[in-house]
């Protein structure tokens, strides 16, 4: 929404529909986001509408959530935005290490569960998520939601495990096709090794896959039927030449990072300083005044997209 008008966002819905395809955003990801948003304050973090609300209620009112919306990182829900996705069926993606090195805020994912509403794990780019990892990111999910939920019966192995694979599916809309391991499905799973040293003992499969497994036990996967990974070789990529392409561009981008630097000093995280002043009434009768720099999250997000600098 940070980035697409209403206009724009009317033909997305009608040419989503038309194609029978899925609408995938990024919303509701920072703070300053919603609260620029419903204020009506121009930063590059307000929803490109002229309308003074959460943009997700604005998206509704354009009519493009539905069960075809998938909603990335979800990190500021209130209970209208929390009816909004209960009654139009759309998904929401955790996104849990990007939301944690941006410091966005955290998805209430038992919250959203608990309502019926379908939840997935996603990874964010490689901006904001450097290992682009789904061990990673299901392991952080599951012990994300124990701490915002205060509750260490929340999203238990088996329910992280299903986020990070059917739910998923759901919502792409193929859990017809793939998702789980089902006669008609596609054949598509990983083989992992649970006999090293340090993945001993086993005593639950499904905790020991989300809490202690990680992408170093994959020995194989198979997509479709297909082997992509034997023995862990790949078998459709040439590696040889992969690593040469990426030192290529490797060079390139230290070569423009140390241009621009030479123009514009070191590259570093930008911490703004222009806030507002909040006034809130105590419960003794008094006046609590705290400083609220809603531009924050947005800018550093921005900051950190167009450059990795950690």
């Amino acid at each position: 929404p940070y980035t697409v008008c209403d206009e724009n966002w009317e033909k997305v819905r009608d040419l989503a529909a038309d194609k029978k395809m899925q609408i995938h955003t990024h919303v509701h990801e920072t703070r300053a986001e919603v609260h620029d948003s419903e204020q009506g304050i121009d930063t590059p973090s307000r929803h490109r509408s002229e309308q003074n609300s959460r943009p997700l209620a604005n998206l509704h009112r354009l009519k493009c959530v539905n069960p075809n919306l998938i909603c990335v990182h979800m990190t500021q829900i209130s209970q209208s935005d929390l009816d909004i996705l209960q009654q139009t069926h759309a998904h929401v993606v955790h996104c849990p290490s990007s939301n944690m090195k941006l410091s966005s805020g955290f998805c209430p994912v038992t919250q959203l569960i608990d309502c019926n509403v379908n939840v997935a794990i996603g990874t964010d780019s490689s901006a904001s998520n450097n290992m682009l990892d789904m061990w990673t990111e299901t392991r952080n999910a599951a012990l994300v939601a124990k701490c915002v939920s205060h509750d260490p019966t929340s999203v238990p192995a088996y329910q992280a495990l299903r986020m990070a694979t059917i739910n998923g599916a759901k919502a792409l809309g193929v859990d017809h096709e793939t998702g789980s391991l089902e006669v008609g499905k596609s054949a598509d799973f990983v083989a992992l090794k649970f006999d090293e040293l340090e993945m001993m003992p086993l005593f639950d499969v499904i905790s020991h896959l989300v809490y202690a497994a990680s992408r170093s036990c994959v020995t194989d996967v198979w997509v479709a039927g297909r082997p992509l990974l034997i023995g862990k070789q790949l078998q459709t990529i040439d590696t040889a030449n992969l690593v040469q392409r990426i030192k290529a561009w490797n060079e390139k981008l230290s070569l423009f990072k140390s241009k621009l630097e030479l123009q514009n000093g070191p590259l570093k995280v930008h911490h703004p300083t222009h806030k507002h002043k909040h006034h809130h009434s105590s419960s003794n009768g008094g006046e609590h005044k705290e400083d609220y720099d809603h531009h924050e999250h947005g800018e550093k997000k921005r900051t950190l997209s167009q450059m990795e600098t950690n």
